[in-house]
């Protein structure tokens, strides 16, 4: 009897289950009287109406774009690719500039004790410094590509090729790009700041950032270079200025 009953209860089920697969989606309340073809007619607007009314909204959000949106979509990428693609030439360069400029402020007001500070002076040695910077960038990844381990003796090579042919470099560099954009532009003028500024300054430069950069070349990371040095280098930014101007103010008064 048991397992009569459990038979029974078992075809009923089964035949319950199979009327309700019969039924079919035309027996919904949304979909009585409609056949196939027009209940698809009537889901494909449906979806027209849902995507229209999406488009709609993302155009009325970029009109409220100042530049609009798609010009703004554009840009956008564009300026986070420029800043991570040149991010260390630009640190490099800024850093360099910035410190020059603080020197020659840092001198202005405590060495010559100015109440009116020279802008000119200070204009120059901001773009003086950027160029700096620019070789600066340029000089030290060249080294690390042909001297690329970072031991005792490849720092000592490097600080003899930096002394060498960078150390002059950016001597001429600053003495000629100070007095240029100063307004020394006649060429007696750039000789004679040469002449003065350029032994004294090399020199300086070599007693200083000999055994700085072998610390450099050494510990410090390739991407931290440069800012290092010119932060190292902010005393003797100020005595570069000090040194150049004093020199120059001797020539007027003459």
């Amino acid at each position: 009897m048991t397992r009569g009953n459990q038979r029974d209860l078992a075809r009923e089920k089964n035949q319950k289950n199979q009327k309700n697969k019969g039924q079919s989606a035309a027996d919904t309340d949304a979909n009585k009287g409609l056949s196939l073809q027009e209940r698809q007619l009537r889901d494909a607007a449906r979806m027209r109406e849902k995507q229209l009314l999406a488009q709609q909204k993302k155009t009325a959000g970029n009109n409220n774009e100042p530049d609009g949106g798609a010009t703004a979509n554009f840009i956008d990428p564009m300026i986070r690719t420029f800043f991570r693609r040149y991010k260390l030439f630009l640190y490099n360069v800024t850093s360099a500039a910035v410190v020059l400029t603080l020197g020659d402020f840092c001198v202005q007001t405590l060495y010559d004790k100015k109440k009116t500070l020279d802008e000119k002076r200070l204009f120059a040695a901001c773009i003086t410094g950027a160029a700096m910077g620019i070789e600066g960038h340029v000089w030290y990844g060249f080294l690390d590509r042909i001297i690329a381990q970072a031991t005792w003796r490849n720092s000592l090579k490097k600080v003899i090729c930096d002394q060498t042919v960078a150390a002059p470099i950016y001597t001429v560099t600053y003495i000629m790009g100070t007095s240029i954009l100063e307004g020394r532009t006649s060429f007696g003028q750039l000789k004679s700041d040469m002449k003065e500024n350029f032994v004294p300054l090399y020199l300086a430069d070599c007693v200083i950032f000999i055994p700085v950069q072998m610390i450099n070349f050494r510990y410090i990371p390739a991407y931290y270079r440069v800012p290092f040095m010119f932060m190292v280098s902010f005393i003797f930014n100020m005595f570069l200025s000090a040194y150049k101007h004093t020199h120059e103010e001797h020539a007027k008064s003459k």
